[in-house]
């Protein structure tokens, strides 16, 4: 379950996940990049599991022996029965006489009988107490789980990026959109008090808005901002979230967008038209009407959608290759009624 504190270096809000930071007392905070004293009563060991008995087997059963021994003794004395009948009824006999018996004879005709049903008949002890062995199967490489852990590594070493821009909505110096605004998309107002850029939007169609702060343009950077969003009226394919490689000459970004439903979708706008990169996905990591830390990464070409602190998603695209970083907000239908909070923007850029 993830856990919430304050980064004392920043005063950003980290949402801490125990289990991915087992035996660790210091982690990289994703906001400043610092590294900062996990709290101890956060803290997780990996456990150490219970010891096993293992039972070391010499392949040999001693009940089983005993069975064996006495089958064999019963087998042989009705063999030596059986033979010094079939002697004796076999050697010619005169009137009222027994025939001498030869015991040398008796005793080879014995052991011949008793060799010859020992080895077609008693089961050897490796057939009465040795399974089969089945063959092992040939292993197998997940390629899904190899591909995330390599994206997950990728989004360990942005997070410590040096900070280019740090928006804790104390005021609006950088120049963000503020205001009311009526026009035939929406009602709006977009204001920002005490550390929240809150937007109050009530749709009159299919609308799409979007702002950016005043910074210069980068290639490669990593954007992350807190985000609660709920709106009276759900709709599949409302989302908000993150744009980056914005131009305000070309009008052209990449937009990360979720859903309180639990869905993100990327997609890319080329001053005209949409187009749907990773369309609407289901996810676990999002939590519905709650507030959701995202970020997005873009170093070259790979794009990276990141959900509390995991990444959900990549993709590879190089149509845009610079710009700036904003927020962003799409409305479906008309007569939406929709209210977003937004804390804690940032933009981390690689060391030149």
């Amino acid at each position: 379950m993830a856990e919430t504190f304050d980064c004392p270096k920043c005063g950003a809000p980290i949402n801490f996940e125990p289990d991915q930071h087992l035996d660790q007392e210091t982690m990289p905070c994703p906001y400043c990049g610092e590294s900062i004293i996990i709290p101890a009563n956060l803290r997780r060991s990996t456990p150490i599991p219970d010891s096993t008995v293992v039972m070391k087997s010499t392949g040999r059963s001693p009940s089983g022996l005993l069975v064996v021994g006495f089958v064999t003794v019963l087998i042989v004395c009705a063999v030596a029965i059986f033979a010094i009948t079939s002697l004796r009824s076999a050697q010619p006999q005169a009137s009222g006489e027994k025939a001498p018996t030869n015991p040398a004879a008796v005793g080879q005709t014995i052991l011949g009988t008793v060799q010859s049903m020992l080895a077609t008949d008693i089961p050897t002890q490796a057939d009465i107490s040795t399974p089969t062995s089945a063959e092992s199967p040939t292993p197998t490489v997940d390629i899904t789980s190899t591909a995330e852990a390599a994206n997950n590594l990728v989004f360990q070493q942005q997070i410590n990026w040096p900070v280019l821009l740090q928006e804790k909505f104390i005021n609006n110096a950088r120049g963000w959109d503020v205001g009311t605004t009526n026009d035939s998309f929406a009602l709006s107002d977009f204001s920002i008090a005490g550390g929240k850029y809150t937007w109050q939007i009530t749709s009159k169609k299919s609308m799409l808005t979007y702002t950016a702060p005043q910074m210069p343009a980068q290639t490669d950077l990593l954007v992350s901002a807190d985000l609660q969003l709920t709106t009276t009226n759900p709709n599949p394919q409302d989302e908000a979230g993150i744009i980056f490689r914005y131009s305000d000459k070309d009008n052209t970004f990449y937009f990360f967008g979720v859903n309180p439903v639990g869905t993100y979708l990327l997609t890319m706008f080329d001053g005209t038209n949409f187009d749907d990169l990773i369309p609407n996905n289901q996810t676990d990591l999002l939590k519905p009407n709650q507030v959701n830390h995202l970020a997005v990464s873009m170093q070259g070409d790979q794009i990276l959608l990141i959900i509390n602190n995991a990444v959900a998603d990549s993709y590879q695209d190089s149509r845009l290759s610079s710009g700036y970083a904003g927020l962003a907000a799409n409305l479906a239908d008309a007569g939406e009624d929709a209210t977003l909070i937004f804390t804690n923007f940032y933009v981390h850029t690689p060391k030149k």
